[in-house]
């Protein structure tokens, strides 16, 4: 496993995520991946600790369960 610290790791931004089969547009947030495991059998990250920054009058897409 890497272990970061935060203030060591460079924000990016993110631009859009995949919700419901489609893209969706992203305003005001960043993410910065602070630990990450990768599986040695295939190089793939497994799972991962992430600071997300979210600025005012940031936007994402409702995330439900309904409909």
């Amino acid at each position: 496993m890497e272990v970061c610290n935060w203030r060591n790791i460079e924000e990016a931004k993110v631009e859009d995520i995949p919700y419901r089969g489609k893209m969706n547009e992203v305003k005001g947030i960043g993410i910065r991946w602070l630990s990450k495991v990768v599986r040695e059998k295939d190089g793939q990250s497994e799972y991962g600790l992430r600071l997300f920054t979210v600025k005012p009058g940031a936007e994402i897409p409702i995330h439900s369960t309904k409909g």
